[in-house]
């Protein structure tokens, strides 16, 4: 090729090179932030950053000591080319926020939380943040009522926490006067003091969408103050409030799309108790006070997709128990007591992808348990007092890819557990956690530790819980997956549950090579990671056959 044209060719490069706008990791020139803050920069690029050839940034003044020092540290951003995307002060000493605290910084999101904060000055957020801020964090301060005179006149907030304060009451009016009345959707006042709700509190916030009401003092659920939101109301929490029982008809939220009850005293679901809530999809209502499991209840919220109904004293699930909710997805219903299940409670629910069963009572899994469910993904039955699993338990279930029998008592399982379940050609990442149960590694469980050898790409193992052998003594904490060791390695003992690998009669140059790397005296012995390779299964798959051997 000629060399002017080459030349030619290297500037062209180089001038589009030069041309093309900065992409998310590249910068022309430092950020000017100091401590006590510190910048992160973000890959997202918006057309504020493209015009100035800079990426938005987040920074964070984490404990930095008086609130003057973390304002002197930001007033250098003032006329920066750095859009701001968020900030966030952690831990200072403020218990007044000053006027023009923010002045001539474009923030989107801000978050002034541990500060000590009692007050606002009417002007902390005047001028540039009255037309840029859209989410504003105050929580786990000292606020004892909301500081509407500060907030009122930011036109564009879309997010407002105040969790984690002291505030006692909502005035009625309180939100009348806000400028973003029509644009706040989400509201977070978590973890207040507060017993009630006036009725009109949140009226004005005629787009919220989202409303957090967990740890506070309600002693029931506020029906009209939630009812003036039933056009956009989606997600509510109620959690870990005093809320003792469910008045029929307590709801009337027909775009509500997540509900949680979490940690209340309620004893009793009732018939109506969620009607009113007609598309409901998550409704979590662990740690309740429950003693049964109230099918009727469910009835009006037949689109459920999520249950959560953990830490009761629920000891039976009805065969009966999930009849109304067709369209579960996910069960969770652990740390409980619960005991026994009926066969055909889950056969109600044909669309089920995880059952979710762990630290409960349950000492045994019938055969028909689980059967006919095509679409389970996942069953977790972890720490249990599991003693035994009927054969065929967990067979037939195409889609499992995920069962956890981990911190039971199981000693071992039938030859027909998992038949025609978990299908390597499907998916090469399968998961059976085995570890902290009792397994006798003998002639009833060989066909088992033969299947999982088969069944390579199946993960038995926790990260911190092996699974190992319990019994015969010589084999105590011996891997359940591995071939059993040789006679030598394991003190001569040469018994039925203690045997070397075998082969195939007809491959007898796989069985001399297995041989050689046994005998210490052979010049051919592998290191020991290669035969721990072989044992485990973590060899390349033209080696299976090894693996394979009895």
């Amino acid at each position: 090729m000629d060399n002017n044209l080459i030349y030619c060719f290297v500037l062209l490069c180089l001038f589009v090179e030069k041309s093309q706008p900065l992409t998310a990791h590249s910068t022309n020139e430092e950020c000017p932030i100091r401590t006590p803050c510190f910048c992160i920069q973000h890959d997202q690029i918006n057309e504020e950053s493209l015009k100035n050839a800079t990426r938005p940034i987040s920074v964070t003044c984490n404990q930095a000591g008086q609130l003057s020092d973390v304002l002197t540290a930001l007033a250098v951003m003032r006329g920066s080319n750095f859009p701001l995307q968020s900030v966030h002060i952690v831990g200072i000493r403020a218990i007044n926020m000053p006027a023009h605290a923010f002045d001539g910084l474009d923030i989107t999101e801000l978050s002034i939380r541990r500060a000590g904060l009692k007050t606002l000055h009417p002007s902390t957020f005047d001028h540039t943040l009255l037309e840029t801020l859209i989410s504003l964090d105050l929580s786990d301060n000292e606020l004892e009522s909301v500081p509407t005179n500060a907030l009122a006149k930011l036109r564009q907030l879309r997010r407002l926490r105040l969790s984690n304060n002291r505030i006692v009451q909502l005035p009625m009016d309180t939100f009348v006067g806000f400028l973003s009345r029509n644009r706040i959707h989400s509201l977070n006042l978590a973890g207040n003091s507060m017993t009630n709700f006036a009725a009109l509190a949140t009226a004005a916030l005629d787009q919220l969408e989202q409303l957090s009401l967990e740890n506070n003092n309600l002693t029931e659920i506020p029906y009209q103050c939630l009812s003036r939101h039933r056009a956009t109301l989606n997600n509510l929490n109620l959690a870990s409030n005093q809320i003792s029982s469910l008045k029929p008809y307590s709801f009337d939220l027909p775009q509500l799309r997540s509900l949680s009850l979490e940690n209340n005293p309620i004893d009793e679901l009732g018939a109506h108790g969620f009607t009113g809530l007609p598309h409901l999809l998550h409704l979590y209502i662990s740690g309740t006070r429950l003693h049964s499991f109230e099918a009727e209840a469910f009835c009006p919220i037949y689109d459920l997709n999520y249950l959560s109904i953990g830490a009761t004293a629920i000891v039976q699930l009805p065969a009966q128990a999930l009849r109304c909710l067709k369209n579960l997805i996910r069960l969770e219903m652990t740390n409980g007591i619960l005991e026994t299940i009926e066969t055909g409670v889950f056969q109600l629910t044909p669309n089920l992808r995880a059952i979710i069963l762990a630290n409960n009572r349950l000492k045994t899994i019938d055969q028909n348990t689980f059967a006919g469910l095509d679409h389970v993904y996942s069953i977790d039955l972890s720490r249990n007092r599991l003693q035994s699993v009927a054969n065929f338990a967990f067979s037939s279930l195409k889609s499992l890819r995920h069962l956890d029998l981990s911190y039971n008592a199981l000693q071992t399982l039938q030859p027909n557990t998992f038949e025609f379940s978990f299908n390597p050609e499907l998916v090469d990442h399968n998961v059976i956690y085995l570890c902290g149960n009792y397994w006798k590694c003998d002639v009833q469980l060989d066909w088992f530790r033969r299947w999982l050898r088969e069944h390579i790409d199946v993960v038995v193992d926790r990260p911190d819980c092996p699974a190992v052998c319990s019994e015969p003594p010589q084999l105590r904490a011996w891997p359940v997956r591995f071939l059993n060791p040789p006679p030598e390695i394991a003190g001569g003992e040469n018994s039925a549950g203690f045997l070397p690998p075998t082969m195939d009669p007809e491959d007898s140059e796989l069985a001399e090579s297995i041989q050689r790397s046994y005998d210490p005296r052979s010049p051919y012995r592998q290191p020991a990671s290669s035969v721990l390779q072989m044992i485990t299964g973590t060899v390349p798959r033209a080696l299976k056959r090894v693996y394979q051997s009895n």
